[in-house]
């Protein structure tokens, strides 16, 4: 089977995130506080950015 770079790199990355406890920890509290709408509007995020860029 062969397969392009492109595709093998990506599968790669995603063995490599699935390998890491933290990353995967990291995941699956995102998506709880998705979840809960515990999330921030683009707004929020757009003025936040501006503020740290001060």
């Amino acid at each position: 089977m062969l397969i392009s770079v492109a595709e093998y790199e990506s599968m790669q990355e995603t063995l490599d995130i699935l390998s890491d406890q933290e990353a995967l920890a990291d995941l699956r509290q995102s998506r709880e506080d998705f979840a809960a709408g515990d999330t921030y509007s683009v707004e929020q995020v757009r003025a936040e950015l501006a503020r740290r860029r001060r």
